[in-house]
């Protein structure tokens, strides 16, 4: 009786020191978390209790505050990039706005018809400019939303790519500009949106239009079991291009602000294109900028929608 009370009294001393082991690394980590979360420190929790189910709650514990940080890092990123995106585009806006009441003071004063006929077209090319721009943002915005969906039918989108083109046609006038265009006119069915690849070609043409120096080129046509866009336009300044940043929101290179642009053109395309489970590339080589997009062909009827 006596060596089992012994037994007994060593292992109840045995668990009152784990217990008590246990509880001052408990305390410990609390106070290393208290910390770490006061500070902007890469400090990790650590433990001298070398217990499997302690370590395993500090290695949790420093995976979860690794994570905590690359989230605050990307949220502190996107910020940034909304605040530089709300400011370009609250130039990009005020700039036709500007010149919409500057004109339009100018055909009040003026008794002139043949003034006021001028003014009047300059205002009316400025409202459409200033229209473009909102509904690109309007596009853009809805593209945001996990809920906005389209439907995916067997569409010829060689009609759709020729409807589309040709509607640029008093565009590429007024430029002077005579575009180089090669389209095979064979019917070629892919599984899309008609309206979201009216889309593409408009705002990949709209690109080369803006930014575009005295060259335009498009090719579409039927090619290893795809269907193949190219819009290629001459740059007058390639070096301020950064390629792997065409795609991407609000981007504008230097001396395309200028031009009436929110930067949001070719990155709406792009997820116009991806989400057809398309492809889309851009090139630059010397001073030629290239934007191909391809689908893999539809030979049967078939609908989809997408998210």
């Amino acid at each position: 009786m006596k060596i089992i009370t012994i037994v007994l009294m060593f292992l109840l001393f045995i668990t009152t020191i784990q217990y008590i082991r246990y509880r001052r690394q408990i305390k410990s980590i609390c106070r290393q978390m208290l910390f770490i979360e006061s500070q902007e420190t890469n400090k990790i929790i650590y433990t001298k209790y070398q217990k499997k189910e302690i370590l395993e709650l500090a290695e949790r514990i420093n995976y979860l505050n690794d994570l905590r940080k690359k989230q605050v890092q990307e949220y502190k990123k996107k910020d940034e990039s909304l605040k530089h995106a709300i400011t370009s585009l609250s130039h990009d806006i005020r700039t036709p706005l500007t010149a919409l009441s500057g004109y339009f003071q100018l055909m009040q004063e003026s008794k002139n018809e043949k003034e006021h006929a001028r003014y009047a077209e300059i205002i009316n090319g400025k409202i459409k400019s200033l229209k473009n721009m909102l509904e690109e943002l309007f596009t853009y915005a809805k593209l945001q939303n996990d809920n906005y969906q389209f439907d995916m039918q067997r569409e010829n989108i060689t009609k759709i790519v020729c409807e589309n083109i040709f509607s640029f046609y008093e565009e590429f006038k007024e430029k002077k500009i005579e575009p180089k265009v090669d389209i095979d006119e064979k019917e070629v069915y892919v599984l899309c949106s008609s309206e979201a690849v009216g889309r593409i070609i408009r705002n990949t043409v709209k690109n080369a239009l803006s930014h575009g120096w005295d060259k335009v080129e498009v090719i579409a046509g039927q090619k290893d079991g795809n269907f193949i866009f190219v819009c290629r336009n001459r740059v007058e300044w390639p070096e301020e291009i950064e390629i792997e940043q065409v795609f991407t929101r609000f981007y504008k290179a230097d001396s395309a602000r200028r031009n009436s642009s929110t930067g949001l053109g070719l990155a709406i395309a792009k997820e116009l294109v991806e989400r057809m489970n398309g492809e889309i590339k851009a090139e630059l080589v010397e001073d030629v900028f290239s934007v191909t997009v391809k689908f893999v062909l539809c030979d049967s009827f078939a609908a989809k929608t997408v998210y």
